[in-house]
């Protein structure tokens, strides 16, 4: 048999790193716990995914240790909320059973939001004027304000209907706020207000697939804020804040701004180059924990994309740098590069599709009547002040 790819082992050195036997690994690849490639009709000539036999190798060591398990929850760890939102499994994206990327093929975002809400039959008409905003604020800030200008919502215990309709009013308050023309479905908003009318459909799928991802670091944030009581448009903010950081939605900045470096850089393989002299590239730019075979929302939108020979040549070399696949940033930056909008865009298209997500997750939140108040284990020296005992 020959050699399995990189990134996966045969079946021997799989239960061999396991500890387990042939048959119990096989149990656990007809369990979903381990995915496997190769034939289907012999298990014993198969490669089996190294990052799942690891992953499953860590689980096991931290539900040996309570403690180690619960340090590590909020760091890709095990869940720590229930939902009927959204499902990633075996590389696929689904809203409510439904594959986002089939969705992202013919769905607008109002679709979407309202299969997202569990809500049938809304009303998507603009009703209430826009705030008026202060000018040269950055897009993210000026969507925060507009927010916290907006009518006080309706109580977090108000009917389902009620809070829905109040969602609807704030997403087209974050559209104009990001610069969409109003009265128009989102993505045609966004395509007239900056002025990229031919690229209305490219927006919609960027939306769709940015709708929701989880519980990503932004969408607890709403969550956390939706179990206090807290208004909808106050849990929009703590998602906008929370999606600025450079680890999340802001790494479109950085990810824009390092490729335009690489781009005027007159080597054969500026990024060699770039990582010769001490440069790293951001965690982010490539990969994905959940998606080891490459994020399905990068892979569809760089799919409709008319991208630069010389772009895609620092795509391709970046890649088989760092062995990893696009990510939905790097996606992102793409389409606004390929449309010729400002690099701030790329965080205005996500910033607008998540705002879908995060209502529905503040939504589910508040039905649930739960307080998310974790505990803090303590590490400093029992009886330690840290101030000086007087003389």
């Amino acid at each position: 048999m020959s050699a399995p790819p990189a990134g996966h082992l045969d079946a021997t050195s799989a239960a061999q790193r396991l500890g387990v036997s042939l048959p119990t690994l096989y149990a656990y690849v007809s369990r979903g716990l381990i995915r496997h490639a190769g034939p289907a009709d012999d298990p014993r000539a198969r490669w089996y995914v190294e990052s799942d036999v690891n992953a499953y190798l860590a689980r096991k060591q931290r539900q040996r240790r309570p403690r180690e398990a619960a340090r590590h929850v909020l760091d890709w760890g095990l869940p720590v909320l229930q939902t009927a939102i959204t499902r990633i499994d075996q590389q696929v994206l689904q809203y409510r059973n439904q594959n986002a990327i089939t969705l992202a093929g013919y769905a607008t975002l109002e679709d979407v939001a309202a299969l997202l809400w569990d809500g049938a039959g809304l009303d998507w008409e603009l009703s209430l004027p826009h705030p008026r905003l202060p000018t040269g604020l950055p897009p993210l800030q000026r969507a925060t304000v507009a927010l916290a200008l907006s009518p006080v919502g309706v109580p977090h215990d108000a009917p389902v209907a009620q809070q829905q309709a109040e969602g609807i009013a704030l997403m087209h308050t974050l559209c104009a706020a990001l610069g969409g023309k109003p009265g128009l479905p989102f993505h045609r908003a966004l395509a007239q207000g900056w002025r990229r009318e031919e690229a209305a459909d490219l927006l919609r799928r960027a939306l769709v697939l940015c709708a929701d991802h989880e519980l990503n670091a932004s969408t607890f944030a709403v969550r956390v804020a939706a179990s206090t009581g807290a208004s909808l448009a106050a849990c929009l903010q703590a998602g906008l804040a929370t999606l600025s950081g450079p680890r999340h939605g802001g790494l479109t900045q950085l990810v824009g701004q390092i490729l335009a470096a690489l781009l005027k850089m007159p080597d054969a393989d500026p990024v060699a180059t770039w990582l010769a002299r001490g440069h790293a590239l951001p965690p982010g730019l490539f990969g994905h924990p959940l998606y080891p075979d490459g994020d399905p929302r990068a892979q569809h939108l760089l799919a409709q994309i008319n991208s630069d020979a010389a772009f895609r040549q620092v795509i391709a070399q970046t890649q088989a740098h760092c062995g990893e696949h696009p990510s939905l940033d790097l996606a992102l930056v793409a389409l606004v590069r390929s449309l010729r909008l400002p690099l701030d865009h790329a965080l205005r298209l996500f910033a607008m599709g998540r705002a879908a997500g995060w209502i529905a997750h503040a939504l589910e939140q508040r039905a649930t009547g739960q307080l998310i108040r974790p505990r803090a284990e303590f590490t400093s020296a029992i009886g330690s002040t840290g101030a000086q005992a007087p003389a």
